[in-house]
């Protein structure tokens, strides 16, 4: 049985105990013995702080230092050796525990919100890396059909390459737009990122978002 168990009883405002003179004690209940299916009751003088009852070991005394008071508790049994007060247990702080409890829970609850930003920041660099991978496998595939079709041309097909750079960039700047991410293209294509040589086609892409 629990400590913090008390056995349905009627609760008494007088001692149970009954005098020497055989009749029962006047004096109003200051402490009460609490067993396993019922309470006794008593004024608290040492002669009846002793249980005479068939089981002299109740599983807790609780005392009421006000007649309107509240039962105080105590970590203690009923025995002979009993002091008249007996010492008060340590108190559960349940402000504390419940201010801990809160304290985890937003713990938890920011925690889980940096999670998601986290989330979020990893697919949006995602996409970008996505889109930027892209335009470049498209620049370099219009460089190498600018290299075969210069090689079999007597004169460089300037306008159709042309046309073709500037189509892919419109569509990578379209594509880096509806993803937010056009401050990152326009430094992916900047000509000072790029070899000496190829500066001149940067130079052209870099007009093309640049706008």
């Amino acid at each position: 049985m629990s400590y913090f168990c008390v056995p349905e009883h009627t609760e008494h405002t007088h001692c149970d105990c009954i005098t020497s003179s055989g009749s029962k004690c006047s004096r109003q209940a200051k402490y009460r013995f609490v067993y396993e299916n019922h309470v006794d009751y008593t004024c608290g003088i040492k002669s009846h702080m002793v249980s005479d009852k068939e089981n002299k070991s109740s599983f807790f005394v609780q005392r009421k230092l006000t007649p309107k008071g509240k039962w105080t508790w105590f970590y203690t049994k009923c025995s002979e050796s009993n002091p008249q007060d007996p010492p008060t247990p340590p108190k559960r702080n349940n402000d504390s525990g419940r201010q801990e409890t809160q304290r985890q829970e937003t713990q938890r609850q920011e925690t889980q919100s940096l999670h998601e930003t986290i989330r979020v920041q990893k697919n949006t660099i995602a996409i970008q890396k996505s889109a930027v991978e892209s335009l470049r496998i498209q620049v370099q595939q219009l460089k190498l059909l600018a290299e075969r079709n210069a090689k079999n041309a007597k004169t460089p097909p300037v306008d159709e390459f042309q046309t073709k750079m500037n189509k892919a960039t419109k569509d990578a700047l379209r594509t880096a737009t509806s993803t937010n991410s056009v401050k990152n293209l326009k430094f992916q294509l900047h000509p000072d990122k790029h070899p000496q040589e190829l500066r001149w086609l940067f130079e052209e892409l870099f007009k093309g978002v640049n706008v």
